[in-house]
């Protein structure tokens, strides 16, 4: 403030020189004053100058970056990825082959929903009719495999015919073991025609080579929502 008085009174001194009221001595140090302020000023301003300036951020390039890490990423699945690729669930839930429960080995009983149909028919004679029923039906037979990795489906034959059966939503889940029990299940059914991936994922679930599997397969698909396992006689 003092400095900066100084240079004001500089623009004032001409007048305060004719009016006798600034001498020779006084003049130096405001002249002196002034050139300090002007240095300092332009010291600061060249200082700030030299700064390196932050640089401003490519968005191009950070993009182009991005879209080149996330195209590296993809070509190398994450574990278990491939695992899911032919899941006969596809996206109809969270995309992944878990359940919230599964039952200890050797489980007889209800699992999932209770029935809502009174009585059981035979699978066959279920599966006879032209066209397939539309609404849910319940059926019984015998197992003949299951899910070997998380119990996740089972098929249900009777005599010759046979159907796959998907836990509705992944709701639950049956005991690996139930191979040979009787069983009843309630649902809704159709034909599928299942692509050879799904093939192939059926077969590693069941314990067995899915190389030996080849070309596509339909099948009758019950997805239920409930599952009543009997105990083995």
């Amino acid at each position: 403030m003092w400095g900066s008085a100084r240079c004001a009174r500089w623009t004032r001194l001409p007048a305060e020189r004719a009016a006798g009221k600034v001498t020779g001595v006084k003049i130096e140090r405001l002249v002196l004053g002034c050139l300090t302020i002007t240095a300092c000023g332009g010291g600061r301003a060249e200082s700030e100058a030299a700064k390196p300036k932050p640089q401003a951020i490519d968005i191009a390039k950070a993009a182009k970056a991005a879209k080149a890490v996330a195209s590296h990423e993809g070509a190398a699945p994450a574990e278990g990825a491939a695992d899911e690729a032919g899941c006969l669930h596809g996206e109809k839930h969270d995309g992944s082959c878990e359940q919230t429960e599964r039952p200890a080995p050797g489980s007889v009983g209800h699992f999932g929903a209770p029935f809502a149909l009174p009585a059981a028919e035979p699978l066959a004679k279920a599966l006879a009719s032209d066209p397939l029923p539309s609404g849910p039906i319940r059926v019984e037979g015998t197992v003949e495999a299951v899910c070997q990795k998380k119990g996740c489906w089972m098929v249900l034959a009777d005599g010759n015919v046979k159907a796959r059966i998907l836990m509705k939503d992944h709701a639950f889940a049956l005991p690996t073991d139930a191979r040979g029990k009787k069983a009843q299940v309630e649902g809704t059914v159709e034909k599928r025609t299942l692509s050879e991936a799904q093939v192939k994922h059926l077969a590693e679930d069941a314990g067995k080579d899915p190389n030996a599997e080849q070309g596509t397969r339909v099948e009758f698909v019950l997805t239920a929502t409930g599952v009543e396992l009997a105990p083995t006689s």
